[in-house]
């Protein structure tokens, strides 16, 4: 099955979550069954929204047989500029 990503602002706790509903439950988890939240609190450990990984850093220059980029750094932060597109 083909995957999806969805790109959103991180929300710091439920309240502020669009996946809460207005009975306080989580549409995030599973929307047959979602789950209860404690709105007081931070984001749950079980909370299935995470965070896009950081840029590398580039430095430098790295040796490739067929150019001289650095691939792997330059690939992974070429990928996170396609997401956040």
């Amino acid at each position: 099955m083909a995957k999806a990503v969805l790109v959103m602002d991180m929300p710091h706790d439920c309240p502020m979550c669009k996946f809460l509903d207005l009975d306080e439950r989580c549409h995030a988890v599973d929307v047959e069954n979602p789950w209860s939240t404690d709105p007081e609190k931070a984001k749950p450990d079980w909370c299935p929204l995470r965070e896009l990984p950081k840029k590398m850093e580039v430095c430098g220059k790295y040796p490739q047989p067929d150019r001289i980029e650095p691939s792997y750094k330059a690939g992974w932060n070429a990928c996170l500029d396609k997401i956040l597109k």
